[in-house]
């Protein structure tokens, strides 16, 4: 079986009925993913939580489903997923009981649900959990496995999937540590006009069903996707790319303050600094680098999709809007600038790489040469390159 090729015929079976929307975002300097692609990228990023946000309506957990019985359809029938609501515990949600061993035996049995055990995992309605079970799923997100009373219960390799409205009256505030153990988030406006007229008809002239599940043909199992995670962890990706990254960092970096440790009473001078309108002027803190991370895992699964065998930086810059835009806290001010923080990031942050792109270029080129002269030089010009330069 030759993986990629069957996997493309997932992505092609499944793009057939659900109708991929072009994002509306436009931007003169560089371009984000499709969201077709990007997608389905995140089916192939091992160990991630990937999150679809949009209203009611718009096809989020329809096209969870449809990857989960096209890609991991060994475990469609008995499926890892869970619904949140407010008053759920993280023992509903990761454990179950043998009550009749406890009321015949007085036994307290005890094993994992499936959302524990799966290879594909989905969470309905995130936004509608409380706190104690987002700090469960953070446990398990983190650590790999759950306990309970001093029971371990690993998970093994996966990817997650989650939907949420975020205008919806029952959602609650998810914590930001949750917010960072996101790999990525893809906003999925609703369908044109010509895209729910074709559905309608597929759904009700031309097959008369209406779960799309069932007009599908399953491709793979979690068997292949376990090795097709293998070949992505193969993905290359070229140091130049990496150090872009660092630089995008240092970008949103105070050069006068080490704002990771600053007071939550203290407020920085910006409006009085001379990098005014720098990145790191519009954001009011700044998280650490997981987004990173999740940015080089994301690209390496895009690169896969795309048959390349390494990461270049034109692949890092496609994947960044998805992986940097739910960790960036913007300054009250500035939300009222932009639709939403995938705009800020499809503006001013590609903006500023690209009016900064032959300086920085240099500055990576110098540090791949270990020109500590040259570096030094550029810092005087840049602020990015300054905070680089102090590490």
């Amino acid at each position: 079986m030759d993986l990629k090729e069957e996997f493309y015929k997932g992505m092609e079976e499944i793009s057939r009925y659900w109708k991929f929307p072009t994002y509306s975002i436009k931007t003169r300097y560089y371009s984000p993913a499709p969201m077709n692609e990007i997608v389905f990228a995140g089916l192939l990023s091992r160990n991630t939580l990937n999150l679809l946000i949009g209203q009611y309506g718009t096809g989020k957990s329809t096209l969870i489903e449809m990857m989960h019985f096209t890609f991991f359809n060994d475990e469609f029938s008995n499926p890892g997923r869970i619904r949140l609501f407010e008053r759920l515990t993280p023992f509903d949600v990761l454990f179950n009981i043998n009550i009749g061993k406890l009321v015949k035996e007085g036994v307290e049995d005890i094993t994992p649900r499936r959302f524990v055990t799966s290879h594909f995992k989905f969470i309905n309605e995130l936004g509608r959990g409380n706190t104690e079970v987002y700090n469960a799923l953070l446990s398990l997100f983190a650590e790999g496995y759950v306990e309970y009373r001093y029971k371990i219960f690993k998970t093994p390799d996966y990817t997650c999937y989650a939907d949420m409205n975020p205008k919806d009256v029952g959602s609650r505030e998810i914590p930001s540590a949750f917010w960072d153990r996101i790999n990525m988030t893809i906003e999925v406006p609703s369908m044109g006009t010509d895209d729910i007229f074709e559905l309608m008809t597929i759904k009700y002239v031309k097959t008369m069903k209406r779960r799309l599940t069932e007009l599908l043909e399953p491709v793979m199992t979690s068997k292949e996707m376990l090795k097709i995670w293998d070949e992505v962890d193969q993905i290359k990706v070229s140091p130049g790319s990496i150090l872009l990254l660092s630089l995008i960092y240092s970008a949103f970096k105070c050069p006068k303050y080490e704002r990771t440790i600053i007071d939550h009473r203290f407020t920085l001078p910006c409006d009085r600094c001379e990098y005014k309108g720098e990145l790191c002027s519009y954001i009011s803190e700044l998280w650490g680098t997981r987004w990173i991370e999740s940015t080089i895992i994301t690209a390496k699964a895009l690169a896969w999709i795309r048959d390349l065998p390494i990461v270049e930086i034109k692949l890092i810059l496609e994947v960044l809007p998805y992986t940097l835009a739910h960790r960036l806290i913007l300054k009250r001010e500035y939300y009222t600038n932009y639709i939403n923080r995938f705009e800020f990031i499809t503006s001013k942050v590609y903006e500023t790489i690209y009016l900064k792109r032959n300086l920085w270029k240099e500055a990576i080129n110098a540090y791949l040469k270990k020109d500590k002269e040259t570096l030094t030089k550029l810092a005087k010009t840049d602020n990015a390159i300054k905070v680089f330069m102090k590490k």
